[in-house]
């Protein structure tokens, strides 16, 4: 796994043209051993005096040694250690990325100076320079350790800080994401610099536990992008397999180098998601509300892609610079926390606008409902007026036919009456003429019944509140469906008592059995049968109607009473009988069920009170 790993990261580093020393001898540097291989790495060794005879010329200056990730130095003069920087056996470890600064006042009194590093990887064995003279201290190790060790201590309290700070306040999710990156991240840095927090150890141990940490930090902070909608969850899902990945290589890796490989796998795709995220915010900055947060996510984004691109140079060998990632890392995602804190600032920005315009928006709507409802009031008192008025008509058109045909009696029988009457002196014609004038008091009598119940039908001339026998009510409409009856072969039996009476309004009434009956004719349709029958039930008369007609689906009887609903086809029917017959029947505080099977028939059952009174009726 070693060989292989190591052949992987020599090659990607011979596409970029790295190599292990740099590609000219040194005029002040002897080189004495090239990266030889022993039990503890890869050794490099150089010789100089004339280094020492610089520093004796300037001993205010300092010899600056180059840094090498993941290795160990020890400093000789004439073979005397006089500056060491981590252990050659890696048994513990200082940082991974500092590098000896030596003064040149402690070597003006030598001749030789002997520089011995150990590269932990094969992979890290390379040197871009050699050290050199500088007048001034070089701050590298600010930036490869106290600015490390001071990032692991923010991000940490970061992590304590947001989980407090966003618990409640935002989406669950987005609440544990956050400080989960921040905490995974802070791991990276404080074991990239173990030597300054006393934690003992060894390099592969804090390697493995280092790139753990930043790429499920790296992970967690993905998934809170998702969560604000800057990474698409397919992508999301790609970059979770790629540190899948490396995560199985650095967790069974038994050399820096396979754990190295395993932290390479993810890099091409973590600037590609950057990067992403940063045209998704731009993007997104023509939201005005939302401005402010928008640009703080992508400050984050391009401080952690800036950082992220120096690292990844440094650590291919590309850039022999500071690292900046420090830095870049606890920007980002204080940046990144700071919109998230602008998110819940805008949030609570419009909770205090509701509250404080609460009483007036509450009105507003209040008003706009009550509008809502007095024309949805108006509207179904027109629609229910409109079937009434439906139904009427369709009554006035029995009602023509039925007077039309007793007016023709009393015409088929004027003309013969005429003649006879002229020849009154022939008393042969009186049978004619009784035979005539039966037939015309017959049509007459038939026409005053029907004038009749419709008198009925329509209340005229009657109390609104009364005794209402309950078999007037019903052969009322029986007259006036008379056509109907006759027409589809009909047999309607009626069995009431005459002494069932409730108090009630009359109209209300015939609506109801009106409906009832019209729709048991409907169902019937041809040589059918419609029982009605009453019963006394305490203080309450119950009605029951019930045909032998094509039933109701049980599907839709619970429906059957809904204003609108109804089975007929188009243009057939309002949908309001029923629901008609419903209100009336609540409205004379009593109650109607029904039972209904398919092709065999429907019953309903009515129950009426016997004393309702005024007081109690529902007004209309």
């Amino acid at each position: 796994m070693t060989t292989l790993a190591i052949t992987i990261l020599t090659f990607i580093s011979s596409l970029v043209g790295v190599s292990s020393t740099p590609s000219e001898d040194s005029a002040v540097w002897k080189t004495e051993n090239k990266w030889k291989k022993n039990n503890n790495g890869y050794t490099f060794e150089a010789t100089s005096k004339k280094i020492v005879s610089e520093c004796i010329k300037n001993p205010d200056s300092y010899i600056f040694f180059p840094s090498i990730i993941h290795a160990a130095h020890s400093i000789f003069l004439d073979n005397k250690l006089i500056k060491s920087f981590g252990r050659h056996d890696f048994k513990s470890t200082r940082s991974f990325y500092g590098s000896p600064i030596l003064s040149c006042k402690k070597v003006v009194e030598g001749n030789v100076l002997k520089w011995i590093t150990t590269s932990y990887t094969s992979y890290f064995a390379r040197i871009h320079k050699f050290p050199e003279l500088v007048e001034k201290k070089p701050v590298n190790n600010l930036f490869f350790e106290i600015l490390h060790a001071i990032a692991g201590g923010i991000l940490l309290i970061m992590s304590i800080f947001c989980a407090t700070l966003f618990s409640g306040k935002v989406s669950q999710k987005l609440s544990i994401s956050l400080p989960l990156s921040c905490l995974f991240i802070s791991m990276y840095f404080i074991f990239s610099v173990a030597g300054l927090f006393n934690i003992g150890l060894d390099m592969l141990t804090l390697h493995k536990l280092a790139d753990f940490g930043i790429w499920f930090g790296l992970l967690f902070f993905f998934y809170a992008l998702v969560q604000e909608k800057y990474c698409p969850k397919i992508l999301f899902t790609i970059f979770a397999s790629l540190v899948f990945v490396g995560c199985i290589f650095i967790l069974i890796g038994n050399s820096g180098d396979v754990v190295q490989l395993g932290t390479t796998i993810p890099f091409g795709f973590t600037v590609f998601l950057m990067t992403y995220g940063i045209f998704i915010s731009v993007t997104k900055l023509k939201d005005a509300q939302y401005k402010r947060k928008i640009i703080l996510t992508t400050m984050s984004l391009v401080v952690f892609l800036t950082s992220a691109i120096n690292e990844i140079f440094i650590v291919l060998g590309l850039y022999d610079g500071l690292t900046v990632f420090s830095i870049g890392m606890v920007s980002g995602l204080i940046f990144f926390a700071l919109s998230v804190n602008e998110k819940i600032i805008l949030t609570y920005r419009e909770r205090d606008y509701l509250r404080k315009n609460l009483e007036i928006e509450v009105n507003n709507k209040t008003k706009e409902l009550q509008i809502a409802l007095k024309k949805q009031k108006e509207t179904q008192a027109e629609l229910v007026q409109s079937s009434k008025l439906a139904s009427l008509g369709t009554l006035s058109a029995g009602i023509a036919h039925e007077i039309n045909n007793s007016l023709a009696c009393v015409s088929t029988g004027m003309r013969p009456l005429q003649r006879s009457i002229e020849k009154l002196e022939d008393h042969s014609q009186d049978e004619i003429i009784h035979g005539c004038l039966d037939s015309m008091k017959h049509g007459l009598n038939v026409t005053i019944d029907i004038i009749k119940s419709l008198s009925n039908y329509a209340g005229l001339n009657q109390a609104r509140f009364k005794k209402v026998s309950i078999k007037t009510i019903i052969e009322s409409v029986k007259t006036l469906l008379k056509h109907k009856i006759a027409s589809n072969q009909i047999e309607i039996e009626i069995d009431i008592d005459t002494k069932h009476e409730i108090f009630g309004d009359v109209i209300g009434l015939n609506q109801i059995f009106m409906n009832l009956i019209s729709n048991s004719i409907a169902a019937v349709n041809q040589k059918g049968r419609i029982k009605i029958s009453t019963r006394q039930l305490n203080n309450s008369i119950e009605v029951e109607l019930s045909d032998d007609g094509c039933g109701i689906p049980e599907n839709i009887q619970d429906r059957i009473f809904d204003p609108f609903f109804t089975t007929k086809e188009v243009g057939s029917g309002t949908g309001l009988g029923l629901h008609i017959v419903k209100k009336e029947v609540n409205r004379h505080s009593g109650e109607i069920s029904i039972k209904s099977e398919e092709n065999k028939g429907t019953a309903f059952k009515i129950s009426l009170p016997v004393n309702l009174t005024k007081d109690k009726y529902v007004a209309a």
